[in-house]
């Protein structure tokens, strides 16, 4: 009882300041103002809210002598802005931190804005608050207040990102964005020494992949004299491990895509999966990849890292595993090649997950809600900047992390990814004089630069992996090749569980691993895609995708 009453009198309490929410403004401030990105509230204006701050925030502003309710943000917000920020909850105990939002969107209060969650929770929350009118819409207030640099950045998202917080084509919240490709397996990771050692080169396509697993797992590609070697690392979670496989032959498994017509369908059982599952289905019975079955990732990491397993799939920082390998044997390198598809000239789209990480509600009473997006703005410009501003609020002279206390922020919007080419230009033109001083980003020229160098100079393995991701031929680099033509495919579903999902959803994901993998592993013959589509289909899955479209037809207007 004492612990209800503790928790009853915490509620009374936040739910008392919420009460105070959009407290602040004033006569000085005008509509110039509100449409300027980077206008000044005079006298200054007060904006509640509400974030979770994990353990190593909390590190890094106690190192910095500052702490979650005031810090270099806050006062930046009050500097460059005129807003007082005033922080209504924010803990370690994140869990506790979405346990409290749950009971304060039932009692119909919310700070100036919040934040909501990844995609994945957000949506619950979203439903919730939208339909208790809790919800401000920012569809005006972003064109109106938002930069060009924060328009620029969450059109580079792509516009699937704004898919949890739109209803009725309207916006509303606001996302935490990735670059596009950020989250793709957009890399083949081979061993560069084992192709030396059988004068082979890295593969361009499909074919030449296929030949390379071979080669891998039966010509002793390591010189041992022993049969310990296979070619492809693979786990159970094989529909990720392998998207290069699928996206290569133009499929894209555990998604809902678009056809064409406004319509989504369910990637795993469109025609193109028939096809990839065929050629995974030929690796797997030569012997030329990992028995997945009963491997975890961390089996699968262990194959690379030993040097049992020469190929592996993986992100723009996946080199880290490389480099976990070459620390276990110095010998071992690496060469990263975009994923490529049947033939050498196919262009290939990428499978992406949803280019954010947090959403934020902002409150429909809120007297500023274009407050969120000038300190959107704010961190944008933070991030591109090549001078004071970065060091101040992004990273400090050291390299610490300032942006993860942010009350929002842009993650991984960096200037690798929004002027990767000119960053590019400039790490170059260190390698070859050996003279980092035209590097304009504080952390590449001071953190990034010198390990790569210590690297190539003095074979200091602890700068393997920046080699690998910014180096000549760097992954951050090769990135490009698809962001350009935005060649991505992101998950369009990002809904609330409908209501055929809570009755099928575990029946049906045990029929598609079941069916696909039987295929793979030789009980059943490839014919039987077309069983194990029916069985989906007709098991609830028809039913899925009817409610899955009556959501898109909300979201899209």
């Amino acid at each position: 009882m004492k612990k209800i009453a503790a928790l009853i009198l915490t509620l009374i309490m936040v739910l008392g300041l919420f009460a105070a929410c959009g407290e602040g403004g004033g006569g000085g401030n005008n509509d110039s103002v509100v449409a300027d990105p980077f206008g000044v509230y005079d006298p200054k204006i007060t904006v509640t809210y509400a974030m979770p701050f994990y353990a190593d925030w909390v590190n890094s502003l106690r190192a910095l002598d500052q702490s979650i309710e005031d810090n270099v943000w806050t006062d930046a917000a009050k500097k460059y802005l005129g807003i007082k920020l005033v922080l209504i909850d924010g803990t370690t105990e994140v869990g506790s931190y979405y346990e409290r939002l749950t009971s304060q969107i039932a009692a119909g209060s919310f700070p100036d804005f919040a934040n909501v969650g990844t995609a994945e929770m957000s949506v619950s929350y979203y439903g919730a608050l939208y339909r208790s009118n809790l919800l401000a819409d920012l569809t005006e207030v972003f064109e109106k207040s938002g930069s060009a640099d924060f328009k620029s950045t969450l059109a580079a998202a792509g516009d699937a990102v704004f898919l949890p917080c739109t209803f009725g084509g309207k916006k509303m919240g606001l996302p935490m964005t990735d670059s596009l490709g950020g989250q793709s397996n957009a890399y083949w990771y081979i061993r560069k020494d084992w192709l030396d050692n059988l004068n082979m080169q890295a593969p361009t396509n499909l074919e030449e992949l296929f030949a390379v697993a071979r080669a891998f797992t039966v010509n002793d590609p390591d010189g041992n004299g022993a049969n310990d070697t296979v070619g492809i690392a693979c786990s159970q979670f094989f529909k990720s491990n392998l998207s290069g496989i699928f996206n290569g032959f133009g499929a894209y498994p555990d998604m809902w895509i678009e056809d064409g017509s406004n319509h989504l369908v369910y990637g795993s059982i469109q025609p193109e999966m028939k096809d990839a599952v065929e050629y995974i289905r030929e690796l797997f019975s030569n012997g030329y990849m990992m028995d997945y079955t009963a491997a975890s990732e961390a089996d699968m990491d262990a194959a690379v890292r030993t040097g049992r397993a020469g190929i592996f799939g993986g992100r723009i920082f996946s080199a880290s595993l490389a480099s976990n390998a070459k620390k276990v044997n110095p010998a071992a390198e690496f060469v990263a090649v975009p994923v490529f598809g049947q033939s050498s000239s196919d262009e290939v789209k990428l499978s992406s997950a949803l280019n954010s990480y947090f959403y934020y509600a902002v409150n429909a009473d809120s007297r500023h809600p274009e407050a969120v997006v000038k300190l959107c703005n704010l961190f944008i410009k933070a991030a591109t900047d090549k001078g004071e501003l970065y060091e101040e609020l992004i990273a400090g002279p050291d390299g610490t992390d300032r942006s993860s206390f942010a009350p929002v922020r842009m993650l991984s919007i960096t200037p690798e990814h929004v002027d990767g080419k000119t960053l590019r230009e400039e790490m170059m033109d260190a390698f070859e004089t050996r003279n980092p001083s035209g590097i304009t980003t504080p952390y590449y020229r001071d953190t990034v630069y010198p390990s790569i160098i210590d690297y190539l100079d003095n074979d200091n393995i602890n700068g393997y992996a920046n080699y690998l991701i910014f180096g000549e031929n760097g992954t951050a680099w090769q990135i490009e090749k698809f962001r350009e033509n935005v060649d991505f495919v992101i998950n369009s579903y990002i809904g609330e569980q409908t209501a055929s999902m809570k009755l099928y959803s575990d029946t049906l994901y045990e029929v598609e691993y079941t069916g696909l993998s039987a295929i793979i592993i030789g009980e059943e013959q490839l014919d039987y895609f077309d069983v194990y589509v029916d069985s989906w289909k007709t098991g609830g899955g028809d039913d899925i995708t009817r409610e899955v479209n009556e959501w898109y037809a909300t979201v899209t207007g």
